[in-house]
């Protein structure tokens, strides 16, 4: 398992990668904790090679429904954290015009 929890790649510096494409051929599985862009050079190296791979922004939603869960009290059925996620990913591509 491959994990970045730097920075590398996030907006806007969508061009650094936390790790090179050859350490990148090498994971079994990728996980990049960059939410923005939603699909990373890292993300986009790892599909390249044939590599199972996700971003994060399903952990920043779900971390916030956690906190809202402690401080509320609130629910969130999974159906509507994808919702949330997919609304989050369409919203950044129109602000910031990346994927």
């Amino acid at each position: 398992l491959l994990v970045n929890a730097t920075p590398a790649g996030m907006y806007p510096d969508v061009k650094s990668c936390a790790a090179d494409e050859n350490l990148v051929r090498r994971a079994g599985c990728v996980f990049d904790a960059v939410y923005n862009p939603h699909e990373t050079l890292l993300i986009r190296l790892a599909k390249k090679s044939g590599i199972p791979a996700v971003g994060g922004m399903a952990m920043l939603v779900w971390q916030a429904a956690a906190a809202q869960t402690v401080w509320t009290g609130a629910g969130f059925p999974v159906s509507e954290i994808d919702r949330l996620c997919s609304d989050a990913i369409l919203e950044m591509k129109k602000k910031f015009g990346n994927a």
